[in-house]
């Protein structure tokens, strides 16, 4: 397991003393349409999370090595592929937290691109 403490540069140390976690500053789009984004990216995987504060907190991206695929990524949600406009108007909710959980939607289902999930 790999133990990290935070430190006040914006990183995450490792235990053995190297930064195990960075978070950066990225962007899209442009004029009015800007989206402004944190990155938290493990520095030994490459993974990483991209979060929108602006626009709630909206997660935009996450990617997530492939089991068994030494060092590929796959982006593991749904989102709005670095539009600007898209992820301003955020049409489906992409990248939010949905409330109310499935259990409490009615009968457990939901319908996502045409398919339905229970």
């Amino acid at each position: 397991a790999l133990l990290v403490a935070a430190t006040s540069r914006g990183s995450v140390a490792a235990a053995d003393g190297g930064a195990a976690f960075a978070i950066e500053d990225d962007h899209f789009g442009s004029g009015a349409e800007t989206v402004h984004l944190k990155v938290l990216r493990n520095r030994y995987t490459g993974e990483y999370l991209e979060v929108s504060p602006a626009l709630g907190g909206r997660t935009e991206r996450l990617a997530l090595r492939r089991p068994g695929e030494q060092g590929k990524l796959r982006q593991v949600l749904l989102g709005h592929g670095r539009n600007a406009s898209a992820a301003v108007n955020n049409v489906g909710w992409k990248g939010d937290i949905l409330l109310p959980y499935a259990n409490r939607v009615h009968n457990g289902t939901y319908r996502l691109n045409g398919q339905i999930y229970h």
